[in-house]
């Protein structure tokens, strides 16, 4: 109803066009962040996240890591890893195997490794 101004339960009604396969239809072409795809992702947490909202949050946690690593590299004491942008669910997919903090880790761990 809220994007398509459709009550599903016309689907029900025996003089009403709507039909279960343009049903289907309209639901596929719902936007990511509608409540229908957030209960999908688990829950109305995930309610505005789109792709757009996790590029953000990717973009956050990489300035973040970059900062981190620049610090890390010039100075003689080790600073605390910054903590990820908090999304929902709790899921943080910046500082995991692939991630460039992850690559970066290991990149910083085998030149220190090659020196000493």
């Amino acid at each position: 109803m809220e994007f398509y101004q459709v009550d599903l339960r016309d689907v029900f009604h025996p003089s009403r066009p709507l039909t279960p396969l343009w049903l289907l239809v309209l639901i596929r072409g719902l936007p990511d962040d509608c409540r229908f795809n957030a209960e999908r992702r688990g829950g109305q947490e995930f309610r505005g996240w789109d792709a757009s909202r996790w590029a953000a949050v990717a973009t956050v946690n990489a300035v973040r890591a970059l900062q981190y690593t620049y610090v890390s590299a010039h100075s003689k004491s080790r600073p605390k890893p910054p903590e990820p942008f908090p999304v929902p669910g709790g899921v943080s997919r910046s500082n995991g195997p692939g991630s460039f903090a992850f690559i970066a880790a290991q990149q910083l761990a085998a030149a220190r490794k090659a020196k000493g």
